[in-house]
């Protein structure tokens, strides 16, 4: 099973991008990003980080230890892309508690 390769393809088709868009955006090439997401190869850790911070994900979801933590963040991400402040969230969280 090649779980990183896979989490690497769900990133980039999430996010809109083509391999070439995707090497750019953590400092690889095209090539490189195919044999990633083909599991002939694996990120190296300074890569895995750029990943991590580029696309706002941990070391353990990339690697699959962590399947719930990218749905999360993703629904966090939106919320700050659609202007939902930090405050305005915690607001509807406290109220879908109640």
């Amino acid at each position: 099973m090649n779980i990183v390769g896979e989490r690497l393809k769900y990133l980039r088709e999430k996010n809109d991008l083509n391999k070439t868009e995707m090497g750019k955006r953590i400092g690889v090439d095209r090539t490189t990003i195919a044999r990633y997401e083909k599991g002939e190869m694996y990120p190296a850790l300074d890569v895995m980080l750029r990943i991590k911070k580029e696309f706002n994900v941990s070391l353990d979801w990339i690697a699959g230890d962590d399947t719930e933590e990218q749905d999360y963040r993703s629904i966090i991400k939106e919320c700050e892309k659609s202007g939902i402040s930090p405050d305005k969230l915690k607001q509807v969280i406290n109220v879908l508690k109640n």
